[in-house]
């Protein structure tokens, strides 16, 4: 019975949707656009016929923040459904009335209304007639504070300079998670409650009580915040029950800080005159952000996900007009880099072939020897020589993530970023 039923909670099917493993950005160290126009050092670097060594140093602080969440959450849960309200959805959870929300509806398996893109409240450990609604608005932020120095050696080689760029950063990533309970009916704050849906005897577990039920609804868990977050299973002495993981959704907001890779570029300048420059150099990035580690769904990332970097650069400007005085001009500037991102090491939690998002359903562990589970004899009406199961059951069951979260092989061909800029110049303005 226990493996029959087993493989009815893995095969039930879900929605056919595309979704994502890892939400992957830019490293907030690449950003031609803050050189360019942020470090503001435009008329002090790239100097020609200069005798003396030179450099400059420019802090420049930036504040960055995602926008069209529904984006975000399409890449992370694909295009899921829209239900209306309904009696069994609890007052102002209603996802359709914002289009900046991705929904998803958790149902269990008694409950009548179920939708063809609900997720099964019983992967969960939840209740078979709990029924709520889960409501994500991602949002990044990124708060910058860039370290930039250009060192002319022109006394060496004129032409030649040399550009370090230190980034330190602080980087929020927040879900927006909001669970809607409609049997606490309490908005977003799941409680505990009075849960009036036990398990049968053998659902999950062979525990029989004198009053036939196999799992008590109050060792059952209450809401899908606390599985999703990792916090709370089934408690039964007669299975395993273990906790999600990888993958979790996290109600508050991450953060971290670092410094996001350190970028040296060292280049020369082959034409070069007060009107205009054109100069070539080579690029190189050096991991100092965090590893992704898969722990959560949408985990905040500094610089690139330690990608070693190695490319190349080219600048170059062209003054086109000059007041009489020299106290205006109008140039255009360019900045534009390539780089190639070496293969490292990375968590990646994936889904199940033709099964988006299995990462969040169940599996159960099989095992030898098999104890006390026959073959029908044949008078059953079942075909002859039926064969003896070669597996048992063991007790033990575990979040699909748990078992494909790996450690992969990562790299990324080329990185490109190009800027341009038209700079207007009034005496010190």
């Amino acid at each position: 019975m226990k493996k029959v039923l087993c493989a009815a909670i893995l095969c039930n099917s879900l929605c056919l949707f595309s979704v994502t493993p890892y939400y992957s950005i830019r490293s907030q160290s690449e950003n031609a656009t803050r050189e360019l126009v942020g470090a503001g050092w435009n008329t002090q670097i790239n100097l020609c016929n200069y005798e003396c060594w030179n450099g400059i140093f420019a802090l420049t602080a930036e504040y960055s923040k995602s926008f069209r969440p529904r984006t975000i959450g399409t890449c992370l849960f694909g295009n899921q459904c829209c239900f209306p309200y309904s009696p069994d959805c609890p007052n102002g959870c209603n996802p359709c009335l914002d289009n900046n929300l991705t929904a998803i509806r958790i149902s269990g398996s008694q409950v009548t209304s179920r939708g063809p893109c609900d997720w099964l409240a019983d992967y969960f450990g939840l209740p078979t007639n709990f029924v709520s609604a889960v409501t994500f608005e991602p949002e990044i932020e990124n708060f910058i504070l860039d370290c930039n120095f250009n060192i002319g050696f022109d006394p060496w080689c004129p032409g030649l300079f040399m550009r370090v760029d230190v980034p330190i950063v602080h980087t929020r990533w927040d879900l927006n998670f909001c669970e809607c309970c409609a049997r606490t009916l309490q908005g977003c704050a799941c409680v505990e409650a009075p849960c009036s849906s036990d398990y049968w005897p053998g659902y999950f577990s062979s525990t029989v009580t004198s009053t036939n039920i196999g799992i008590p609804c109050k060792n059952l868990v209450h809401c899908f915040e606390s599985y999703v977050n990792g916090c709370e299973v089934i408690k039964d002495p007669n299975i395993v029950f273990n906790p999600l993981c990888y993958a979790r959704m996290s109600r508050t907001r991450l953060s971290k800080s670092g410094v996001a890779d350190l970028r040296m570029a060292l280049g020369y300048n082959f034409l070069c005159n007060e009107n205009h420059h054109l100069g070539l150099s080579v690029r190189a990035a050096a991991p100092t952000g965090n590893r992704p580690e898969a722990c959560y769904l949408f985990e905040p990332i500094v610089g690139n996900g330690k990608h070693w970097e190695c490319g190349a650069g080219l600048s170059g400007s062209w003054i086109g007009w000059h007041s009489c005085d020299d106290e205006e001009s109008l140039g255009i500037y360019c900045d534009a880099t390539i780089t190639h991102m070496f293969r490292t090491k990375q968590c990646r939690t994936f889904d199940l072939k033709c099964k988006p998002l299995s990462r969040y359903m169940l599996a159960a562990k099989f095992d030898e020897p098999v104890k006390d589970l026959l073959a029908a004899p044949s008078n059953t009406g079942l075909p002859d020589n039926p064969k003896k199961p070669s597996k048992q059951f063991v007790g033990i069951y575990a979040p699909v993530a748990n078992l494909t979260t790996l450690q992969v092989d990562v790299r990324i061909k080329y990185q490109v970023d190009v800027a341009l800029m038209l700079h207007f110049i009034e005496g010190n303005f």
